[in-house]
């Protein structure tokens, strides 16, 4: 039963009490959050793949036949190294251990932070591996 009205707000705020969603001792996902967690870098996993292959594919007139091979070829050789790095970038900036129902500022600015920084490092190493960008202008070099 909850005994004052700063363990209601507590309780209305988060939703559950933090010692329930976190081992004091390691710091690390209990249980339930746990699974949720791993739902959630599974889901990351697929959605930077996929967003990064609908990227060029739209880029290329939604025509699979019509991408260039070279930048299939790309995509290949560095999706694994960007996956690995925005989940590393994701974990460092909490995004696995935040209750997303009560998100707040804090929350969103750990977004934004990620996605600058992944979106950098995309722009940056893509074209220090490969030599090029993926814009039309690039195109005609790569025939």
């Amino acid at each position: 039963m909850i005994s004052t009205q700063n363990d209601y707000d507590k309780t209305r705020i988060t939703g559950v009490k933090k010692e329930k969603i976190m081992n004091s001792k390691t710091g690390f996902l209990k249980g339930h959050w746990r699974n949720v967690a791993m739902l959630l870098i599974v889901y990351d996993i697929v959605a930077i793949n996929m967003a990064y292959f609908m990227g060029l594919w739209l880029r290329f007139d939604c025509k699979f036949s019509t991408i260039n091979p070279v930048y299939l070829t790309a995509w290949e050789k560095f999706i694994p190294f960007y996956t690995v790095f925005c989940l590393i970038v994701f974990w460092r900036a909490r995004l696995y251990k935040s209750l997303w129902k009560y998100a707040s500022y804090s929350e969103l600015m750990h977004v934004i932070a990620a996605s600058i920084i992944t979106g950098l490092f995309h722009t940056v190493f893509i074209t220090i591996l490969f030599g090029y960008r993926s814009g039309r202008t690039n195109a005609h070099r790569l025939r």
